[in-house]
């Protein structure tokens, strides 16, 4: 099983608001803003991530949405 798919099925397993706005693109997690959650409760979700797939995680965030990259 590919990073992507451990990694959505993770975010699943954490927070299904999370999961249900997040999208890969080209090696980057991209979550789309939303009411449903919050900043911290993502920051925890990427946080069981990051020590799931051993990297660290960046998170960026812009109006409409965070990008989330793991750095190898």
């Amino acid at each position: 099983m590919g990073l992507e798919k451990v990694v959505l099925n993770r975010i699943m397993e954490v927070n299904a608001d999370i999961f249900d706005n997040a999208e890969f693109f080209n090696g980057s997690l991209f979550i789309r803003k939303d009411d449903t959650y919050c900043f911290m409760q993502l920051r925890n979700c990427m946080d069981v991530i990051a020590k799931m797939v051993c990297c660290p995680v960046e998170i960026t965030e812009s109006d409409t949405q965070y990008a989330i990259d793991f750095v190898i």
